[in-house]
């Protein structure tokens, strides 16, 4: 049933002699919504969030009261948006004692048994090395054998390796941004292959985008009302009212000009 708030943005609009294509240009909502959102077609939008946004931003576009549109569009929704119950947490009793599992109890007995097997091992070994040292070659050939075990390094070991070094750190081949709206603003997110990840869309207050993971990133924003980190810093915008426009890389962030920000056209 027709609420009447399509027919006060079509006579709003029709009134100050706006086409939608202006409005489109001007708001950077998709044409296609603009008109579903005057026929009422609500499910031709991405959501009742988008569509909160898309009814405020729209209506005080054209002079009216944002507010009281949105609110009429709850009131015509009603109850069938409300969402389900979180399913609860269940909870885990603390320090509640545990039976010990069956393996825990094979691996003591199989301990017990052998724990006196390798006792006698260690004393028959440690009497064969006091055997071999009392009755060993002399100082010199235990010289020699020290030498050439020092022009040997690594031949102890067993894989032959020389002493461990540190490895020097990789560097960092992709980047991992997320985008949190303030405010209504309007997003267009491209990845390293042309692709739009986010296709000029405008996000209300509080929508989040992402994480979205790849080799590079250029976005344009409609406004400074958003916040963007790039691996996991947070990537400073200005509350500016004009569009702005990044590209992110693993190694920073550099501010796009005018030319060369990504539209999603």
């Amino acid at each position: 049933m027709a609420s009447g708030i399509g027919e006060q943005l079509s006579a709003a609009r029709r009134a100050q002699g706006i086409e939608l294509e202006a409005v489109e240009e001007r708001l950077r909502i998709r044409e296609r919504y603009l008109r579903a959102m005057e026929e009422e077609h609500w499910e031709l939008l991405p959501g009742s969030a988008y569509a909160r946004a898309f009814l405020l931003t729209y209506a005080e576009y054209l002079g009216l009261d944002g507010e009281a549109i949105v609110e009429q569009y709850d009131n015509s929704r009603g109850s069938d948006e409300a969402e389900p119950a979180a399913e609860p947490v269940p909870q885990i009793a603390i320090g509640e004692p545990r039976e010990p599992t069956r393996p825990r109890r094979a691996a003591d007995a199989v301990r017990g048994r052998w724990l006196p097997i390798a006792a006698i091992a260690v004393v028959a070994i440690l009497g064969i090395v006091l055997v071999l040292g009392l009755t060993g070659g002399s100082d010199e050939d235990g010289g020699k054998r020290a030498a050439r075990a020092g022009a040997e390094p690594g031949k102890g070991s067993p894989h032959g390796s020389k002493p461990d070094q540190a490895s020097p750190a990789k560097p960092q081949s992709s980047v991992v941004v997320r985008l949190t709206a303030t405010g209504s603003v309007w997003v267009c997110l491209i990845n390293a292959n042309g692709r739009a990840v986010v296709d000029g869309v405008t996000l209300p207050a509080g929508e989040e985008e992402g994480p979205f993971r790849g080799e590079a990133f250029d976005v344009t924003f409609g406004n400074g009302q958003v916040e963007m980190e790039a691996n996991d810093e947070t990537v400073p915008i200005p509350p500016a009212a004009n569009p702005v426009g990044y590209r992110v890389t693993p190694e920073g962030t550099r501010e796009l000009d005018e030319a060369t920000r990504p539209t999603c056209t």
